[in-house]
């Protein structure tokens, strides 16, 4: 991709956009870095700010329970459980292990 004038901007964001996945569509195994949260404000919102959803930290989907909820993580150096609801609004880059 050629990046040129204005408009690079525009396509660079929009290349980001597409390669974003939900967190939620993570399977075990996968490593991903969180890109974006659109978590809605509230004091859950901050507990996960707090315990380290932010962007840029990357983290392993350790397991999923059997009904798929909630989804167990290994970020910063400790184990996090997730229920689907709870990840709504965070947008990952999964990449190769």
């Amino acid at each position: 991709m050629v990046l040129n004038g204005d408009s690079s901007i525009y396509t660079l964001k929009a290349a980001i956009a597409i390669m974003a996945i939900e967190f939620a569509k993570l399977k075990v195994g996968d490593h991903a870095t969180i890109t974006k949260c659109e978590l809605l404000a509230g004091s859950q919102a901050q507990r996960l700010m707090m315990l380290g959803l932010t962007p840029g930290t990357s983290f392993k989907v350790v397991r999923v329970a059997p009904l798929g909820d909630p989804i167990e993580i290994k970020i910063r150096g400790f184990n996090l459980s997730l229920r689907r609801e709870e990840a709504l609004g965070i947008w990952v880059d999964q990449h190769d292990k």
